[in-house]
């Protein structure tokens, strides 16, 4: 079987069309090297299961990937986001961190229902639809790489999506309960995780959704109050769910590797102007990992920002420019890095704005 994974992995490099330069199994993991033209690539294929015993040898298959494009330099756009496959009951967790110089991208699987599918195959088919064909991440589809995605869906205030997401929390959790069973070498033990993650030991999940929740609507209610001591503003409306992703991780306690998920919370925040026709829409984004989450697996900040602001030309003009900013005709987008969002950036930028707005002088940056 180990050989087996070796080959999958080189096969759906090759048909890519990189050149492979090496396979190289590290224990229970697995390392491809190729090139991509002239840009090298990596990736590696994590094992959730024991780094020793009987269980690393008789289920070696990686499940996590982390797929290196060309050379990593500072951050310039990052993204995360879940999505379903075609496989009946399976989902999968992706994150993109892209540089001047490359692009990497991360994810994993919560379930695979069938035993001919395999981890590797379900990675590869589900990137297929996020790179071009010279490995470059397909902007459109990451909500933070193309923001105007994660904003274009502002949900309805009387959304019921948390209600939704919280289902779907339960029903995952036992999932990963069954998945767990059959790597801790007791697959006879699924069928039961599974019936405990949907129904009995809900409290699993029910914690971790309501830290969720707790945690998102902290950051959300200190935005809205803070957006609401701008003269700027007639309206600052109450905080939105936006999104709510798990990300699959491997963990690693006590010598033992084991598949779990994070937790990736968007919480939206809207502020308007009749006076000035400004409409700003405020997407804070916020990362939760266990602790002994493998630092392979987190590719995404532990916060960032997205913030969007809609209106006149004009007005739009009293907004300073900023790096990772892009201006439009009738709209602006600026993510902001963690630094910026756990730090007085965004706050700064507005008193500039308000400034602007209330002298009725053109912007600072032209």
């Amino acid at each position: 079987m180990a050989v087996d994974a070796e080959q999958n992995m080189e096969a759906r490099v090759r048909a890519l069309g990189w050149e492979v330069r090496s396979v190289e199994r590290k224990h229970v993991d697995v390392e491809v090297r190729a090139k991509a033209g002239s840009r090298p690539v990596v990736l590696t294929g994590l094992s959730p299961f024991s780094t020793a015993g009987a269980v690393a040898r008789a289920v070696p298959d990686p499940a996590f990937f982390v797929l290196s494009i060309g050379e990593q330099g500072e951050p310039r756009r990052w993204g995360g986001w879940q999505q379903g496959e075609q496989y009946a009951s399976s989902w999968g967790g992706f994150q993109c961190v892209v540089s001047e110089q490359g692009t990497t991208i991360a994810g994993g699987f919560v379930s695979l229902p069938s035993t001919t599918i395999t981890p590797t195959d379900a990675f590869f088919d589900a990137i297929g639809g996020l790179l071009d064909p010279a490995g470059r991440p397909l902007d459109a589809k990451w909500p933070e790489l193309d923001p105007t995605r994660g904003l274009r869906e502002w949900p309805s205030r009387h959304s019921r999506l948390w209600r939704k997401v919280g289902q779907a929390t339960l029903t995952i959790a036992g999932v990963g309960g069954a998945i767990g069973a059959v790597a801790a070498g007791v697959p006879q033990l699924a069928p039961y995780s599974f019936m405990v993650g949907v129904g009995a030991a809900i409290a699993i999940s029910v914690d971790w959704s309501r830290g969720v929740v707790a945690h998102g609507k902290r950051i959300g209610n200190a935005t809205a109050k803070r957006l609401r001591s701008f003269s700027s503003f007639d309206e600052v409306f109450p905080p939105q769910i936006l999104e709510a992703a798990q990300l699959p991780l491997i963990r690693a306690s006590a010598g033992l590797r084991y598949d779990d998920f994070g937790a990736l919370v968007r919480i939206g925040v809207e502020a308007k102007s009749q006076s000035s026709g400004l409409v700003l829409r405020i997407s804070i984004c916020s990362t939760m990992w266990p602790q002994d989450a493998l630092k392979t697996c987190q590719l995404v900040p532990r916060t960032w920002t997205v913030v969007e602001a809609r209106g006149p030309s004009d007005v739009l003009d009293k907004f300073p420019t900023r790096d990772r900013m892009k201006r439009k005709r009738r709209y602006l987008i600026w993510l902001l890095d963690e630094r910026e969002t756990e730090g007085e950036s965004l706050w700064q930028l507005l008193e500039e704005v308000e400034r602007g707005l209330r002298v009725g002088v053109g912007g600072p940056y032209r």
